[in-house]
């Protein structure tokens, strides 16, 4: 019975040294200076980088795809709807539905901007069904239709030449 306990403890010992260890590498991973032990905003800092990064390749993936849902996110995140809601609530204070509209329609601004694309074009490339539903959501978003952003950077692209 005693040297069950003692060989219990061993291997309960030796899987904390290999937690100590992983602890250390992160650390020294995290840190500028080898062995100073990182502040906890840093670390917080360089989770949510992560976290932006992961979220912005996904999207970028998944932009065009009008059936591209919270679900579908949280399946290619590999996390739960509860945390990615708390996470993207955290980060940006909003819902996840919602940072997926504004990330399309941040989106289909810029390719307005750039004047390569008509809107009906632009609304199937960021993954709006519908060009109405498209519509509604940018004119909600940014205040102007989609159109009229258009011609607005259209006027301020001639206004620039012409200076």
């Amino acid at each position: 019975m005693q040297m069950r306990w003692l060989k219990e403890r061993k291997e309960f010992q030796k899987k904390i040294e290999a937690h100590e260890t992983i602890l250390k590498t992160i650390q020294a991973v995290t840190t500028n200076e080898p062995g100073q032990e990182p502040s906890p905003t840093s670390q917080i800092k360089v989770t949510e980088d992560s976290f932006k990064d992961r979220l912005e390749k996904v999207m970028d993936k998944y932009v065009s795809d009008e059936n591209f849902n919270v679900t579908v996110m949280t399946k290619e995140l590999g996390m739960s709807r509860t945390a990615l809601f708390s996470k993207i609530k955290n980060v940006y204070g909003i819902s996840p539905q919602t940072y997926i509209t504004n990330y399309r329609l941040s989106k289909a601004a810029e390719l307005l901007k750039a004047k390569e694309h008509n809107v009906s074009e632009i609304s199937e490339m960021v993954g709006f069904a519908t060009i109405t539903g498209f519509s509604r959501s940018f004119k909600n978003r940014f205040g102007m239709s989609p159109s009229a952003m258009a011609r607005h950077s259209d006027k301020k692209g001639q206004e620039q030449q012409a200076i």
